[in-house]
């Protein structure tokens, strides 16, 4: 896994699209765990994909949203929050399993994930960013609320990258993949 000055690796999580490796990890200052996202070339990451990643990075700290980030000479490697929950798909599979129709409750909960989500697309709107790959796997529960990960794709409202089917199939705007 190589060493991250700083942090002990104590597991992995599935990787997706970018070829980047995803760590989860504990500072070895005691703080919260963290995931570490790491493209190394000679892993076979590709530097588009790394190029592509070090931009979204840089909007992804407006927010807050990366604690530190780092380039060596055969990899970059960024950190950022952990939330150990399951994904959208995974709990409301869950809800359906234990009734279907969703009960009053369940509703109002689903309601509530949607309403947090909606709301950290407003933060990365007013902040002039596009998330522009949101979908069920992206979407973590975890304390009670929904969390919107993966800022691979993290672009600028105003940027040409916005006008790119860049994303996951199924999941990209109908307008754009024409």
């Amino acid at each position: 896994a190589g060493q991250f000055m700083g942090y002990t690796i104590i597991g992995n999580l599935p990787t997706g699209g970018s070829g980047a490796k995803l760590y989860v990890a504990q500072p070895n200052d005691g703080a919260k765990r963290v995931v570490i996202k790491c493209f190394d070339i000679t892993s076979g990451s590709q530097l588009p994909q790394i190029i592509r990643e070090s931009r979204a990075l840089e909007s992804s700290k407006k927010l807050g949203l990366i604690i530190e980030h780092h380039l060596e000479d055969h990899r970059f490697w960024y950190v950022m929050p952990y939330h150990a929950g399951e994904h959208l798909g995974v709990v409301t599979n869950k809800l359906h399993e234990k009734s279907n129709p969703l009960s009053e409750i369940q509703l109002q909960t689903v309601l509530f994930y949607e309403l947090a989500l909606l709301q950290t697309l407003q933060e990365y709107h007013n902040a002039g960013l596009w998330h522009k790959d949101v979908k069920p796997d992206n979407i973590i529960i975890h304390g009670g609320t929904a969390h919107l990960v993966d800022l691979g794709l993290v672009t600028p409202l105003g940027s040409a990258m916005t006008l790119t089917t860049h994303g996951t199939e199924y999941f990209r705007d109908p307008e754009l993949v024409r």
